[in-house]
C-alpha cells in the first residue's frame, strides 16, 4: 500500500475505472473457470488458463482500493465546507436533491394552464373545468430562484472537487496511473 494524492474528482473516476476492472475480471472468470470438453479430449491446456487464488487476489485488491477511495471521498465530503455557501459537501448534495425535486414540481406547475376543460362521460355529461389557483409568475420566480441555487451549488462542488487534494492508501500498482491532478 502506498499513500497517493489526488483530487476528489479523479478519485471518483478511479472508482469507476476499478469497478470496470472488476466487471472485466468477473466476465473473464466466468469464461475461464470451467471447461467443457468431450470425454476423450485433453483439457490440460485449458486448466492452466484460470487461477482461482490469483483472480480472488486481484478482485480483493481492487475492492480494497475502492473502499479506500470511497472513504477518502466521504471524509472529504463531511469535512469540507463550500466557500460562500456554508454547506459541507455532503449537506450540499442533500440540498441539491431537495432543490431538484422542488424544481421538477415547479416545472409541472408552470405547465398548468389557467383553465382546463375536462369532458366527462358519466354523471350529467356536462363538462367540468379545472382552474389554476395560483399566479404563474410566482411559480416562475420560485423556479428561477431554485434553478439559480442549484447552479450555484453545482459550480461550487465542481470547483472544490477539482481544486482540492485528498490522500488515499492504494495498492502499489495504482500509483503509476496518476497521482496528482494539480500538475495539469
Amino acid at each position: 500500500m502506498k499513500k497517493v494524492s489526488m483530487s476528489p474528482a479523479y478519485a471518483s473516476k478511479l472508482i469507476k475505472q476499478k469497478n470496470a476492472e472488476i466487471k472485466d475480471i468477473l466476465i473473464s472468470e466466468k469464461e475461464t473457470s470451467t471447461t467443457r470438453a468431450f470425454a476423450e479430449e485433453d483439457v490440460t491446456q485449458f486448466l492452466k488458463v484460470y487461477s482461482f487464488s490469483f483472480t480472488q487476489e486481484q478482485l480483493e485488491r481492487l475492492r480494497q482500493d475502492i473502499l479506500s477511495l470511497k472513504h477518502a471521498i466521504n471524509q472529504f465530503n463531511v469535512t469540507t465546507v463550500l466557500p460562500d455557501l456554508g454547506y459541507t459537501i455532503d449537506t450540499a448534495l442533500v440540498r441539491m436533491k431537495m432543490l431538484s425535486e422542488q424544481k421538477e414540481k415547479l416545472a409541472g406547475m408552470m405547465r398548468v394552464r389557467p383553465v382546463t376543460r375536462q369532458n366527462l362521460t358519466f354523471g350529467n355529461g356536462k363538462p367540468e373545468f379545472i382552474y389554476r389557483n395560483y399566479d404563474d409568475r410566482e411559480v416562475r420566480n420560485a423556479y428561477e430562484k431554485v434553478d439559480a441555487e442549484l447552479t450555484q451549488i453545482q459550480l461550487a462542488l465542481d470547483k472544490q472537487n477539482l481544486d482540492s487534494i485528498i490522500e488515499v492508501e492504494l495498492s502499489e500498482d495504482v500509483v503509476a496511473i496518476k497521482t496528482d491532478d494539480s500538475e495539469n
